[in-house]
């Protein structure tokens, strides 16, 4: 059978291979064909090849194929950890990978340094310090006034109200003249103290003692109460509405005056002025008084204060004021139109009687009415003058 072969006569012993070599057939055997990364032990059995190492290098080896084995090419980083197998390179603190798995030195710019690994960090400084070069930092040299914030940073040291900064960043109490107090800090201003008060000593300040008529005009000083038109002091520094009496008003400040309206006009109520309202014939001359209308000849009171031309009747003319008369006229006149009049006209055979009546004229025997009225041995010339008749022959007056 496979694995046997006759020694001598009938009996058969186990078939002993060589090394490397094992039974396939029979009594013939083949090279042993071993899996990677296995090789023979001894006879057909086999064990997990072991790479040697080199110098001081852990297992760099693995193998290639059967049992050769070739040296390990590991990438960047990382390096063999046993046999063919490899890891991350650990390096330690502050170091990196500079090429295979060989460690260099980390070099990280001013203000970093390495915190872990080969990964740089910003500096992290206790307060009061800064970085100098590199991952070294010295202490922080603020000026007077500053002090150290958070790391390296300078502030400007707060002070709380009533104290200021003596030396470096130590805070005192502030010391203010009389008349200043503490504005902010360590800076103080004058003393702003509220109407009616004053500043006693330091930044303490008094309720100012003023007369009446006088009011605060800032801070401690006060000036005399200047009230709006209209208004007076009534008590202390408060301004009251003045109360004028009937036909006054407020002038200037608390002083009433007399109320002075135009012509027309009168006082109706306290200073109010209002159009007065004269009777008919009546009219405003002056101030608020009504006087009797006296209108020019010719002109008559129509309406309250306003006067028209006065339209008399025929024959009528206007004697005084608005009063009218019959018109007088002469001998021989007569009223044409209104007031005007004009010499008579009489038509033939009738002459003037009186003012602007006329008669029929009567001429006595041997007369006869030519114009006007004749006398005897006279006739008429031109108009009422007359002068001697002259007769033709044969003919006598």
């Amino acid at each position: 059978m496979t694995g046997s072969s006759v020694r001598h006569g009938s009996v058969n012993d186990r078939v002993q291979c060589t090394t490397w070599f094992s039974v396939r057939q029979g009594t013939l055997y083949d090279r042993v064909q071993c899996t990677t990364w296995f090789s023979v032990r001894q006879g057909t059995v086999y064990d997990r090849v072991h790479c040697t190492t080199e110098i001081s290098v852990r297992r760099l080896f693995s193998v290639r194929q059967g049992t050769l084995y070739d040296r390990v090419q590991c990438t960047t980083g990382f390096n063999v950890r046993q046999g063919s197998m490899y890891d991350m390179v650990q390096c330690t603190t502050g170091f990196s990978v500079r090429q295979v798995s060989l460690c260099e030195s980390v070099q990280c710019t001013t203000g970093f340094s390495v915190q872990q690994g080969s990964v740089c960090d910003r500096v992290q400084c206790t307060t009061g310090f800064s970085v100098r070069q590199g991952s070294m930092y010295d202490r922080v040299q603020c000026t007077t006034g500053f002090s150290v914030r958070q790391g390296s940073v300078c502030d400007k040291v707060q002070c709380t109200t009533g104290f200021s900064v003596r030396q470096g960043s130590v805070c005192d109490r502030a010391q203010c003249a009389t008349g200043f107090s503490i504005r902010q800090g360590s800076m103080y201003d004058r003393v702003q103290c509220v109407k009616a008060f004053s500043v006693r000593h330091g930044s303490v300040y008094d309720r100012v003692q003023y007369t009446t008529g006088s009011i605060v005009r800032h801070g401690s000083m006060y000036d005399r109460v200047q009230c709006t038109t209209g208004l007076s002091v009534r008590l202390g520094s408060v301004c009251d509405r003045v109360q004028c009496r009937t036909g006054f008003s407020i002038r200037q400040g608390p002083l009433c005056d007399r109320v002075q309206c135009t012509t027309g006009f009168i006082v109706r109520q306290g200073s109010v002025c209002e159009s007065v309202q004269c009777t008919t014939r009546f009219s405003v001359p002056q101030g608020s008084l009504c006087d009797r209308v006296q209108c020019t000849t010719r002109f008559s009171v129509r309406k309250r204060s306003v006067y028209n031309r006065v339209q008399c009747k025929k024959g009528f003319i206007v004697r005084q004021g608005s009063m009218y008369a019959r018109v007088q006229c002469g001998t021989m006149f007569i009223v044409r139109q209104g007031s005007m009049y004009d010499r008579v006209h009489c038509g033939t055979g009738f002459i003037v009687q009186q003012g602007s009546m006329y008669d029929r004229v009567l001429c006595g025997t041997g007369f006869i009415v030519q114009q006007v009225q004749c006398i005897t041995g006279f006739s008429v010339r031109k108009l009422s003058l007359y002068e001697s008749v002259q007769c033709t022959t044969e003919f006598s007056v």
